[in-house]
């Protein structure tokens, strides 16, 4: 008989709903920030508002739930037995942490400073490379044709200026 590795996904849980507990009223903070150019729906932090409530209200729950299901206690248990460190060196983090980084350098290193359309372009591009999705050609013409799709339905669809 086998002893299998306990799961830890009521600590993640816990942790989890942190960062989103955290992160909604960031969000919310960062998109009443943003310039209102008629009316406040349709302003550019509409949609971030809206997501920060919900990651806010799903956060509460998420974290409600784990600890209900003793993920403090699992949590007590993953920094105890310094489980920590051996997540983090594995390639999925690894990976997790370079695409946010990605994401991090696109949302603010290049909006706001290169032409939208331009910069989710890049963005595309070199995350499809990273991942390996495709061809480079395909990576090309599917990171253009997304970035100028994307440009034109916000732009003409929404009516939302872009950055």
């Amino acid at each position: 008989m086998s002893k299998s590795k306990p799961s830890r996904i009521n600590a993640a849980d816990v942790v989890v709903g942190i960062f989103f507990l955290v992160l909604g009223p960031v969000l919310v903070y960062s998109s009443l920030q943003m310039r209102v150019y008629g009316s406040f729906l349709d302003a550019p932090g509409f949609f971030p508002m809206i997501l920060g409530i919900i990651f806010t209200i799903m956060g509460g729950i998420l974290l409600n739930t784990a600890v209900k299901r003793n993920g403090l206690k699992e949590l007590k248990e993953v920094i105890r037995n310094k489980e920590i460190v051996k997540g983090l060196r594995s390639d999925t983090t690894t990976r997790a942490l370079v695409l946010i980084a990605l994401m991090a350098v696109y949302i603010f290193g290049l909006i706001g400073r290169v032409h939208f359309t331009i910069a989710t372009f890049l963005y595309l591009v070199v995350t499809m490379l990273y991942l390996k999705a495709t061809s480079v050609v395909n990576i090309v013409l599917i990171s253009i044709g997304t970035a100028i799709a994307i440009s034109y339905a916000f732009s003409n669809f929404f009516r939302i200026p872009l950055p």
